[in-house]
């Protein structure tokens, strides 16, 4: 099984990252995650165009909380640069949701497997150039 890759932006939350391997091996599903600030990345504190050009080199979907300046730069550099982009999953923080949703951190990963396995089979378009707003 070809592990789905993603790459977590600097500010993506901690247990949501570590979180994912966890429950996709529960799920029978394989995930590769890697976090900007990690050493082999070496992204921490790069712009979001340096993120999502390695992100692209690499193969790798971006997970990220930020609904605003990381969609519009990847969306950009998609449409002006043909950047081949694998994929954007923009993550809600919990804390950014009315009351009334309740929503985990771990309903978050879970969606967000579901969302990756959904989008990583082929037939039914594959990830390329993708942006997913969870929930």
């Amino acid at each position: 099984m070809t592990p789905i890759r993603f790459v977590t932006d600097e500010d993506f939350h901690g247990y949501l990252t570590e979180a994912l391997p966890r429950l996709a091996s529960i799920n029978n599903l394989a995930v590769d995650v890697v976090r900007v600030q990690d050493r082999e990345v070496g992204l921490s504190g790069e712009s979001d165009t340096a993120i999502l050009l390695w992100a692209s080199r690499n193969n790798r979907v971006v997970l990220t909380h930020d609904r605003t300046t990381m969609p519009y730069t990847a969306s950009t550099l998609v449409a002006e640069q043909g950047l081949l982009m694998k994929g954007m999953i923009v993550v809600a923080r919990p804390r950014d949701l009315p009351a009334s949703r309740n929503v985990t951190l771990r309903e978050l990963a879970e969606d967000i497997l579901i969302e990756a396995d959904d989008l990583s089979d082929p037939q039914r378009g594959g990830w390329d150039y993708r942006i997913r707003y969870l929930p």
